[in-house]
Protein backbone atom coordinates (compact mmCIF):
# COMPACT_ATOMS: atom_id res chain seq x y z
CA UNK A 1 0.00 0.00 0.00
CA UNK A 2 1.07 3.32 -0.95
CA UNK A 3 4.00 1.88 -3.38
CA UNK A 4 3.49 2.31 -7.05
CA UNK A 5 5.85 -0.23 -9.51
CA UNK A 6 7.77 1.88 -12.37
CA UNK A 7 5.22 0.96 -14.68
CA UNK A 8 2.11 2.23 -12.94
CA UNK A 9 3.79 5.53 -11.57
CA UNK A 10 4.82 6.32 -15.28
CA UNK A 11 1.16 5.35 -16.33
CA UNK A 12 -0.40 7.72 -13.84
CA UNK A 13 1.83 10.01 -15.46
CA UNK A 14 1.68 9.72 -18.56
CA UNK A 15 -1.49 7.79 -20.36
CA UNK A 16 -3.92 8.43 -17.60
CA UNK A 17 -3.56 12.23 -17.78
CA UNK A 18 -3.92 11.95 -21.51
CA UNK A 19 -6.96 10.07 -21.19
CA UNK A 20 -8.54 12.71 -18.81
CA UNK A 21 -7.62 15.71 -21.65
CA UNK A 22 -9.55 13.18 -24.77
CA UNK A 23 -8.14 14.29 -27.32
CA UNK A 24 -5.32 15.57 -26.77
CA UNK A 25 -2.06 13.51 -28.38
CA UNK A 26 0.05 13.41 -25.36
CA UNK A 27 1.01 10.53 -22.75
CA UNK A 28 2.55 8.26 -25.83
CA UNK A 29 5.71 7.30 -27.73
CA UNK A 30 3.78 7.42 -31.28
CA UNK A 31 4.01 8.43 -34.62
CA UNK A 32 2.34 11.99 -34.81
CA UNK A 33 2.05 12.19 -30.83
CA UNK A 34 3.83 14.76 -29.00
CA UNK A 35 7.04 13.82 -27.32
CA UNK A 36 7.67 15.50 -23.97
CA UNK A 37 10.24 13.91 -22.33
CA UNK A 38 11.99 13.83 -19.01
CA UNK A 39 15.59 12.09 -18.82
CA UNK A 40 15.84 11.00 -15.16
CA UNK A 41 19.10 10.02 -13.90
CA UNK A 42 18.48 7.66 -11.11
CA UNK A 43 21.53 7.38 -9.33
CA UNK A 44 22.63 11.08 -9.25
CA UNK A 45 23.18 11.67 -5.53
CA UNK A 46 22.60 16.21 -5.00
CA UNK A 47 21.54 17.82 -1.78
CA UNK A 48 18.20 19.91 -1.57
CA UNK A 49 19.35 23.63 -2.32
CA UNK A 50 16.08 26.04 -2.52
CA UNK A 51 18.63 28.47 -3.06
CA UNK A 52 19.28 27.39 -6.44
CA UNK A 53 15.71 26.02 -7.47
CA UNK A 54 14.09 28.13 -10.59
CA UNK A 55 10.96 28.67 -8.17
CA UNK A 56 10.65 31.95 -6.33
CA UNK A 57 9.64 30.06 -3.25
CA UNK A 58 12.39 29.48 -1.14
CA UNK A 59 10.02 27.01 1.53
CA UNK A 60 11.73 23.80 1.57
CA UNK A 61 11.20 21.17 3.73
CA UNK A 62 13.93 19.11 2.06
CA UNK A 63 16.52 21.71 2.32
CA UNK A 64 20.12 20.56 3.18
CA UNK A 65 18.78 16.83 2.95
CA UNK A 66 20.95 14.48 0.76
CA UNK A 67 18.74 12.94 -2.34
CA UNK A 68 19.33 10.42 -4.91
CA UNK A 69 17.86 10.29 -8.49
CA UNK A 70 17.47 14.07 -10.81
CA UNK A 71 15.51 14.94 -13.53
Amino acid sequence: PGVLTLSEAIAKMTINPSRILKGVSKGRLNVGADADLIIIDQEKKWVADPDHYQSKSRNCPYRGRRMQGKA
